[in-house]
């Protein structure tokens, strides 16, 4: 992830980290969680990449505990989605989309500081 993260920086006015764990204000470890990449802008919204298997519980706990770490900035959120090769992959491609229609009507509800969200898939 290291070359995404270096080419979203030379192309936009962030910079971006791969594989940064949160701290405080004192420069406490906040949590063990590691974002796959986040780029930081003074005066613009937080850009916070998640790359996952298709698996709901793991896209949704995620999504969860990035947005409660970034409660009091804007924040845009984006899922990158691989298939996985569980034996029922369809399923859980089908339990992802309904947790995804879920998410984005929750990020519909966030107020000031806003809140988006978008995903994509890596697979028909």
């Amino acid at each position: 992830m290291m070359f995404l993260d270096e080419e979203l920086g030379c192309s936009m006015q962030y910079t971006f980290s791969s594989e940064l764990t949160p701290v405080d204000e004192t420069g406490e470890k906040r949590t063990k969680d590691r974002y796959d990449i986040i780029g930081q802008s003074k005066d613009r919204p937080v850009i916070i990449v998640e790359v996952d298997t298709h698996r709901s519980d793991q896209v949704s706990k995620k999504v969860v505990s990035r947005i409660a770490m970034n409660a009091d900035k804007e924040v845009l959120y984006v899922s990158v989605l691989y298939p996985n090769t569980h034996e029922n992959s369809t399923q859980e491609i089908k339990e992802c989309e309904k947790y995804i229609d879920f998410l984005n009507v929750l990020f519909s509800l966030f107020s000031k500081p806003q809140k988006s969200y978008m995903f994509h898939w890596l697979f028909s």
